[in-house]
């Protein structure tokens, strides 16, 4: 059941999130949200706390299915954010056709129209994008690094504010890994 009540823990994988700021988030009434989170949590997606008179909620990592509904979280995500606008969709048809994983991150991903550059990790030459920039009229600022290796500050970035276009089990392998790795810190 991957639905928009989901969306909040793309950006949030390892976070517990109340159920005021998820109803908030995704514009679903209290009641409604309930519902829907009672059901993931049935489902064993997502796992649920009291704190005091809150209830919180988090991703379920414990689940062995839970790669696959990141994966179809974040394709889901990635096909809505194309129905909405048609510049971002012929962005990602050309990323596509590179066929390398491919993340688009920051402010493209929430308004491409007014966006003035592209931030994508590929591992791409400079000179593989420059039709798409020319076709797109966007200039590309490309990092060509594994996700591993990029600054702890990006990475938050890259995860508060992304899209995958190619690569999306490799990127929920790389969030689960993170978020258990903040999880063992913690404890």
């Amino acid at each position: 059941m991957v639905n928009n009540i989901t969306i909040p823990f793309l950006s949030n994988p390892y976070e517990w999130l109340h159920l005021a700021d998820l109803s908030r988030k995704t514009n679903i009434p209290h009641p409604t949200a309930r519902l829907h989170l009672n059901s993931l949590v049935d489902d064993g997606i997502l796992e649920k706390a009291k704190k005091g008179k809150l209830t919180l909620y988090r991703l379920n990592f414990d689940n062995p299915n839970i790669i696959d509904y990141l994966v179809i979280m974040e394709k889901q995500v990635l096909i809505d954010s194309c129905k909405s606008s048609l510049l971002l969709k012929e962005t990602v048809e050309l990323l596509h056709s590179l066929e390398k994983p491919c993340i688009i991150f920051g402010s493209f991903t929430e308004n491409p129209k007014k966006a003035n550059d592209i931030d994508i990790v590929l591992d791409a030459k400079p000179e593989d994008l420059q039709k798409f920039s020319q076709t797109l009229n966007k200039e590309f600022h490309l990092i060509r690094k594994p996700l591993q290796e990029l600054t702890p500050a990006l990475q938050q970035e890259i995860i508060k504010k992304h899209l995958v276009v190619n690569g999306i089990e490799e990127y929920v392998r790389w969030i689960l890994n993170g978020a258990r790795s903040n999880e063992r810190e913690l404890s």
